[in-house]
């Protein structure tokens, strides 16, 4: 209808049969009615949370380098304004992207290289994770528990995924190679160390729709937490010894689910 044009024609010129009573258009009452909903609130701050790290690099590499403090305070600030849509939400974001940052500096002197790795390391951080969640709640004014356990659930997929998989997990896309494909170790099923952070999305092998190295991988890979799932996934039917068959779809849908747990819980441990 070209009076849908006319920005001075209300109600497509029909003021008799038709009424506009707010003047708000359709847009605006959603997202009033959305903005209502703290489950809406929470996954808005949960995608700013993984998107605002990259798009800080993107506008000022220089400051917002990966893992620094510049980062992590900013995308606190951004999540927490997101998800409540006022300044002490966004300073509580930030306050508790500090305390994050630091019970990690702490966990690395204490744990060095080993900070998340084996026994010992892997437990020291779902520990001072959870201490930190347990501050960080208090600070928000929330419950010192229900801190701590969000906080160390999180902190064990990400201690099991890095452990296991062998790196840690995050939302982001992979890194696509010139040559495609790897070849796991023998031993422990993990990638080889050279090809983490690559695009391991689809089939390890050539000769598939969507083999690695494929349209089909490069697409699938730019949707968060879909590589980190692909790692997760691909690791379990290259542990020595597993009777999971990739060939067999009952094996391969059925662990899909699983795999996409652990990678998204692991990767929102650390955005």
């Amino acid at each position: 209808d070209l009076q849908s044009h006319n920005r001075y024609a209300y109600v497509m010129n029909n003021p008799l049969n038709l009424t506009y009573p707010s003047g708000f258009s359709w847009i605006s009452k959603a997202w009033k009615k959305a903005w209502k909903s703290p489950i809406f609130k929470a996954v808005l701050g949960i995608v700013v949370a993984i998107v605002a790290p990259y798009a800080l690099a993107w506008i000022a590499p220089t400051l917002f380098g990966a893992g620094s403090l510049a980062t992590a305070l900013a995308t606190g600030a951004l999540s927490g304004f997101a998800s409540t849509g006022t300044l002490k939400g966004a300073l509580t974001g930030a306050f508790t992207a500090g305390i994050m940052f630091g019970v990690d500096v702490v966990g690395k002197d204490l744990f060095g290289a080993d900070y998340g790795k084996g026994l010992a390391g892997g437990m020291g951080k779902i520990g001072l994770r959870s201490a930190g969640g347990c501050l960080s709640s208090k600070v928000g004014g929330g419950s010192c528990s229900d801190g701590a356990k969000l906080a160390g659930v999180l902190a064990t997929a990400d201690v099991l995924y890095d452990n296991t998989v062998g790196y840690k997990a995050n939302a982001g896309p992979g890194k696509n190679p010139e040559k495609p494909f790897y070849i796991p170790d023998e031993l422990t099923g993990q990638q080889p160390p050279d090809s983490f952070g690559n695009n391991v999305t689809g089939q390890n092998e050539a000769g598939h729709v969507c083999s690695q190295g494929s349209t089909c991988s490069k697409l699938l890979n730019n949707i968060p937490f879909v590589n980190a799932t692909a790692g997760a996934h691909d690791f379990w039917f290259n542990i020595p010894g597993t009777t999971l068959d990739v060939t067999n779809p009952i094996h391969n849908i059925s662990t899909m689910l699983p795999a996409a747990v652990l990678s998204i819980t692991a990767s929102l441990s650390d955005p």
